[in-house]
């Protein structure tokens, strides 16, 4: 949930984990906004060390907390940018087994759809909120100008860039949090077989409905 300030303006984004939130957050620090509530140090660490105010780190806050911290329409603007539910698993997937290794390295995703995700899509904090819903990451009852991972990021760079100067900014939004992955990656752990694909479908209908997203 990074706040952004810029002027007199107060601008909400719900970072949605693997949805590009990194970049846009680089992006508008790099154009002169201040921001809030990041913290880009692993939240694991503040856990183990007993200095973890909350379960998971704050840009990754659920729209439910946002709600008990600040009123309706504290903000002057709310946006967010959301992806395909299968996209977004499986990035988060290689991240966690990859990059965090907070998977055991002989689980492929389809295993970890159905022995894991059903649990672990409703409790938040776990895996900093990767596998929640993208639905569960919105403050309730807010208008929210909503943008598609698919359609690229110049839409919210224009709107972003709308909020400061109402002129196009001569900067390109970074490309964080690209990764090489672990030397013995392999493709295969991200095949997923049809009753996993009944899982993912049935934990993430929401999402696929409210943003137009088609499960193939």
């Amino acid at each position: 949930m990074p706040i952004f300030r810029y002027s007199n303006k107060l601008i909400f984004f719900s970072h949605i984990p693997k949805c590009a939130g990194s970049s846009i957050e680089s992006y508008c620090q790099k154009i002169g906004m201040k921001i809030a509530f990041l913290d880009n140090q692993n939240y694991l660490e503040h856990l183990a060390s007993n200095k973890a105010w909350n379960s998971s780190s704050p840009q990754h806050i659920p729209g439910y907390a946002i709600a008990r911290l600040f009123p309706v329409n504290f903000f002057d603007a709310y946006f967010t940018v959301v992806r395909n539910p299968i996209k977004r698993l499986k990035s988060a997937f290689k991240f966690q087994k990859y990059i965090e290794m907070n998977i055991n390295s002989k689980m492929n995703l389809s295993d970890f759809i159905k022995e894991k995700l059903e649990y672990i899509s409703t409790v938040y904090g776990k895996y900093d909120n990767h596998f929640i819903p993208q639905y569960k990451f919105f403050q309730p009852d807010q208008k929210y100008n909503i943008f598609r991972f698919e359609d690229g990021l110049a839409g919210v760079k224009k709107y972003i860039d709308n909020i400061i100067s109402r002129e196009n900014v001569n900067i390109q939004i970074p490309k964080s949090n690209v990764r090489d992955y672990h030397p013995y990656y392999s493709k295969t752990d991200l095949e997923i077989d049809d009753l996993s694909l009944e899982k993912i479908y049935h934990i993430y209908k929401k999402d696929f409905d409210l943003f137009n997203y088609k499960i193939v």
